[in-house]
């Protein structure tokens, strides 16, 4: 149910998602002891709130209020006159009473719109009592590159509804609430100025990422607004895929261990906004265990406890038997590899078939192959191989390869995958460095334009606050 109503939600609604993320992670819990009192509750609601108002310079002056208490004193004093005095209702009747007086207004409401919209071949002129959203698109329409910006977004004209047929859902117009006049173009240019903005040549560091979290996490991102803003368009192209990151716990990795921490703990906490659960696996343990969990807290202490003891990498056998068993089975569920005789880990059970993004934590040093990637292109090429004989979308699998460290083997060891897929005519690979952009991190295949650090950091590489107050100069598309 929530995640239809985040499905539903209008472009730049930032309030609806974190109530429904309050009562996820406050209230829906299995254990009561980890439920949150009522005060405790009360003092979040009101940092969300305060919050929601001073990103979007709306006010809850805006929202539609039930009558206040003159108004319902004077009806019932009206009312009082033509019948006899009713007993005096207690605080539940009087509650009751003012939700069915509000679900009255409502259905009425709505039945008007209705009517008139059907009755009428043009749109009847209301005053606007709300910002006027555009109709937003489905999750499962391709966006396009000429979707407006927050920049030319006010020059876009209203549809115009006509004829007999009924409006499409997200362009319902209620009275006060669907139509735009002049008198609502300042607070229509404040609102739509929060829109999500595309993703081309947007630039996110793993610093300003975390920043952002740590806000989030806090109810407070006046100091992440920019950063929300990007991470709001990124998951709104992550929703529905499935995300599985595949550690490399060899000797060597160990130096990384910390950055690798970091890494998880931001990028899983972008990607769990999907129902399914966010998957862990260790290139040491992967036949015996896949974690998973909706939560990142049980999965950063597996991660924490992890030892990086594997004495060689064997990539191209870990990755090979991650394809035959877990990946080729859940792209095409009807479908079983021959090469599958070992058991499945447990938490590897297929979900529904959704696309899959991989992301692999490496340093790249499989060995020294100067021709290849040590035998990883042919894991590489039996996805590849699944993809064409079941004729998929090229977007339904990625391959992320975040780089560890800069050791000019394991660069060229990742850039040769990259080709190699190329090569293939199936681009479903990318790589980056963990000091890279995080957009390319999480859709470097799927968005060309994020393809191997196509989009580079507008602050020479630097976080944005850092390179704001150090004087790095940009030019006018915000690229170095």
């Amino acid at each position: 149910m929530h995640e239809m109503i985040r499905q539903d939600c209008l472009p730049g609604d930032s309030l609806t998602p974190k109530l429904l993320e309050l009562v996820e992670e406050s209230m829906l819990l299995e254990e009561p002891k980890d439920r949150k009192s009522a005060r405790v509750l009360h003092e979040k609601f009101v940092k969300i709130l305060g919050t929601f108002e001073q990103e979007s310079g709306l006010s809850s002056s805006m929202l539609s209020p039930l009558p206040n208490e003159v108004d319902r004193s004077s009806t019932l004093n009206r009312s009082n006159e033509e019948t006899l005095q009713p007993q005096s209702p207690g605080p539940a009747a009087s509650k009751m009473g003012r939700f069915k007086d509000g679900l009255k207004r409502g259905v009425g409401q709505a039945a008007a719109s209705i009517a008139a919209l059907r009755n009428s071949p043009t749109t009847p002129e209301l005053p606007p009592r709300r910002p006027v959203l555009a109709p937003i698109q489905g999750h499962g329409e391709p966006r396009s590159m000429s979707d407006p910006t927050p920049e030319n977004a006010m020059n876009v004209p209203s549809p115009t509804i006509s004829g007999p047929a009924f409006p499409h859902r997200h362009s319902l117009v209620v009275p006060g609430l669907g139509i735009r006049s002049p008198s609502a173009t300042s607070s229509v240019a404040s609102f739509e100025s929060h829109l999500v903005p595309s993703l081309d040549n947007l630039y996110l560091s793993l610093a300003e990422a975390r920043e952002w979290k740590m806000g989030k996490k806090a109810y407070d991102l006046t100091k992440a607004r920019d950063s929300n803003k990007i991470i709001s368009s990124l998951q709104a192209e992550l929703v529905r895929r499935e995300h599985i990151f595949l550690v490399e716990t060899s000797i060597k990795m160990k130096a990384h261990a910390a950055r690798v921490l970091e890494a998880f703990d931001t990028l899983a906490y972008i990607a769990k906004k999907d129902k399914n659960k966010v998957q862990l696996a260790f290139t040491s343990t992967l036949e015996e265990k896949i974690h998973g969990s909706t939560e990142i807290s049980p999965l950063m202490k597996v991660l924490q406890e992890c030892g990086y003891d594997q004495l060689g990498c064997f990539m191209e056998e870990k990755l090979t038997w991650l394809v035959d068993n877990i990946l080729i089975e859940r792209l095409v569920p009807e479908t079983l590899p021959p090469s599958t005789s070992r058991r499945r880990p447990s938490d590897a059970r297929p979900l529904q078939n959704h696309p899959i993004s991989l992301i692999v934590f490496t340093d790249g040093r499989w060995g020294d192959d100067t021709d290849g990637a040590v035998g990883v292109q042919n894991a590489i090429q039996r996805l590849i191989d699944c993809v064409k004989q079941h004729n998929l979308p090229r977007t339904r699998i990625m391959i992320q390869f975040i780089q560890f460290g800069d050791d000019e083997i394991g660069k060229r060891h990742l850039k040769y995958l990259v080709d190699y897929a190329k090569s293939q005519n199936c681009d479903i690979v990318d790589t980056t460095s963990i000091d890279g952009n995080i957009c390319s991190m999480m859709i470097g295949s799927i968005n060309h334009k994020h393809g191997s650090e196509e989009v580079e950091s507008p602050n020479n590489g630097l976080p944005r606050s850092f390179a704001e107050s150090e004087g790095v100069v940009t030019n006018g598309d915000g690229l170095s």
